[in-house]
């Protein structure tokens, strides 16, 4: 089966990039990049949209290699096509939103209009408020 037109979003350290994939090839050079530095050991994208339109990437910003224990996990949340700046942040309104204390290798899962992700001790739930 071939592989539909689209894009690729991965995240090594130290900006988030897209590419344009095609069936027959993937592009070699970034078509977006993130203005958000990703520390090692990086993070790991996860993508959701209502079909072909709405894109977001979800970023967790986690515990670095030797880094602090006392920092918080940070939720990003990029407009797919545009990933110079988050249009969300945990941290934004932090006493609100701040997530646990962070963990490594974290990714988040978005399910039925939620974004999950694991945190030191607990599971954190972001969604929209009512």
């Amino acid at each position: 089966m071939p592989c539909p037109t689209g894009t690729a979003t991965r995240s090594s350290p130290p900006a988030m990039t897209t590419s344009a994939i095609s069936p027959s090839r993937t592009a070699n050079q970034a078509a977006a990049s993130s203005g958000r530095k990703f520390e090692n050991p990086g993070a790991t994208p996860s993508v959701s949209a209502d079909g072909s339109k709405n894109a977001i990437v979800w970023a967790v910003a986690t515990k670095t290699w030797n880094g602090s224990d006392n920092k918080p996990a940070v939720l990003y949340a990029f407009d797919a096509p545009r990933l110079s700046q988050p249009i969300y942040t945990s941290e934004q309104n932090s006493q609100r939103d701040r997530a646990a204390m962070a963990t490594r290798f974290v990714i988040a899962v978005v399910v039925n209009g939620r974004v999950y992700f694991g945190a030191r001790g607990e599971v954190e739930v972001y969604g929209l408020l009512k």
